[in-house]
């Protein structure tokens, strides 16, 4: 859970890096508003860091990933990228990993935590939001960076490093059901993500297998339509299967190429020829005039 609070503290130190000074309150405001005119404004009136933190622990690129963005308009994501290019350019980490704060709120009786080493990568795909997801892998989000995990068991001990896709499938099962993007797991897979993982000692294809069915369990009782998110879910276990098969997503890229390759091969040695029975566009490689 990351939240904002009230809490005046200074933001702790984290490796690699010493916090010099607080960031003002209105700066990472603006952050979070996509407006870039007082953020540049601050950097330009001093000797400033862009991985320095506001009171609550937080960088000024992180903050600009704290507003929803999926149902913004374009020119708000548009402003968001600016931003969050430009912080870049001024040495902000994209990876940058909030650590374990908590705190307590004597005068509204609130209890705050920041879970530790979550990254904004982690964030964004635990609830699988395309497009955040998109422009942190745009800005150089480290898909393999792992993080302390603390599963929803009795004891809270810190099971494992996970990465940003093993983590987003920990998630409890309603979580997993209504945010999963197929679209968003490929985009992960092609960066370098790695499915060689279990969540709760299941496979990914097998954990969302296992929420498939409890969803059509409980629509017989709520009289649910679960149809289109189940329809999501089997395009992720399909991809998955896929890629098991070929070895890699690599390889699983190459397969159609290879096919063409070998169906031309057959053809060009008399062993394949179109029936009535072959597709049109199988067919359509058969031909002998099909260069």
């Amino acid at each position: 859970v990351v939240a904002t609070t009230r809490a005046s503290a200074s933001p702790p130190s984290r490796a690699g890096h010493v916090a010099t000074m607080v960031v003002p309150d209105d700066v990472w405001i603006a952050a979070i508003k996509r407006d870039l005119d007082p953020v540049r404004g601050w950097f330009a009136s001093g000797d400033r860091d862009a991985n320095d933190r506001d009171r609550e622990g937080f960088t000024l690129l992180y903050r600009a990933f704290q507003s929803n963005m999926e149902s913004a308009p374009e020119e708000f994501q548009a402003k968001r990228l600016a931003i969050a290019r430009f912080l870049i350019a001024q040495g902000a980490d994209v990876n940058f990993q909030a650590q374990a704060t908590r705190v307590d709120d004597g005068l509204h009786n609130l209890t705050v935590t920041i879970v530790n080493d979550l990254t904004l990568l982690h964030m964004s795909l635990s609830l699988w939001k395309a497009s955040e997801v998109d422009m942190l892998l745009q800005l150089g989000a480290d898909v393999t960076l792992k993080r302390l995990s603390r599963p929803r068991d009795s004891d809270h001990s810190i099971r494992d490093h996970v990465t940003p896709l093993e983590f987003a499938f920990s998630r409890y099962h309603l979580g997993l059901f209504s945010t999963f993007n197929a679209r968003v797991l490929e985009s992960m897979l092609r960066a370098g993500a790695s499915l060689d993982f279990s969540s709760n000692g299941l496979s990914p294809e097998a954990r969302l297998l296992n929420v498939i069915e409890d969803a059509k369990l409980e629509a017989q009782f709520v009289l649910a339509n679960v149809d289109e998110r189940v329809r999501e879910l089997d395009a992720g276990r399909t991809l998955i299967r896929a890629v098991r098969q070929e070895g890699s997503y690599r390889a699983y890229l190459r397969r159609p190429h290879k096919l063409l390759l070998r169906i031309r091969s057959l053809r060009a040695r008399g062993r394949a020829h179109a029936t009535d029975a072959t597709p049109p566009h199988v067919a359509h490689l058969l031909d002998p005039a099909f260069p």
